[in-house]
């Protein structure tokens, strides 16, 4: 029992001094929320499943990036979620998305750094990218985010979106991970994210 409100207490403290994207909740109902996200900058990457590129090596990309590998060899904090998203222009429903293809991974900036501050990727298919204020649409929920599940926590947020009546749809559902490897699965926060416009 202590050594799991050790691993509890660690990971919290872990988890407070993360940063994460500023947004204001809009709406919330249960684990669904329409935010209002404040602009920010990314490191980005894409990686193609067709190919045999895997999203674990476009983790380690900006990782690498991350540790270093940039023109001024600095470190940077790491922040929170690490989103994953299909680079495709929304064609069919979240349910026909396809699971080969072009998919894109980002990291976020530090806000304390400005454009000129961010280091300069070494890597040329690590790209400093600056994400609009925009409005999203998002579903919460912990334990394990495999590939069956992700599908159904973005039917379910698309399902919720309908059922407001006040937003359309404009991209497909991408996800975002805030937690490290060792936090306990109870304990993880993952979502599934759509932008959304006022209809």
């Amino acid at each position: 029992m202590k050594v799991l409100m050790f691993l509890i207490m660690t990971a919290s403290c872990a988890l407070a001094d993360i940063e994460s994207p500023k947004y204001k909740v809009l709406e919330k109902q249960g684990d669904f929320e329409i935010r209002q996200y404040e602009p920010y900058f990314v490191a980005s990457t894409t990686y193609d499943r067709s190919k045999g590129e895997t999203q674990r090596d476009a983790f380690m990309r900006l990782f690498e990036y991350i540790s270093g590998k940039n023109a001024a060899r600095s470190k940077i904090k790491m922040t929170a979620p690490v989103t994953d998203s299909i680079k495709i222009p929304m064609t069919a429903p979240v349910t026909d998305a396809p699971s080969n293809g072009l998919r894109k991974m980002e990291f976020m900036m530090p806000s304390i750094l400005t454009k000129r501050q961010i280091p300069v990727p070494r890597d040329e298919r690590v790209v400093i990218e600056k994400i609009p204020a925009r409005l999203i649409a998002t579903h919460q929920f912990s334990w394990f985010a495999d590939k069956e599940k992700k599908q159904e926590k973005a039917n379910e947020l698309e399902v919720w979106i309908e059922r407001q009546g006040l937003y359309n749809i404009t991209k497909e559902a991408f996800y975002a991970g805030y937690d490290a490897p060792y936090v306990l699965p109870f304990l993880k926060r993952h979502e599934m994210l759509i932008v959304v416009e006022k209809k």
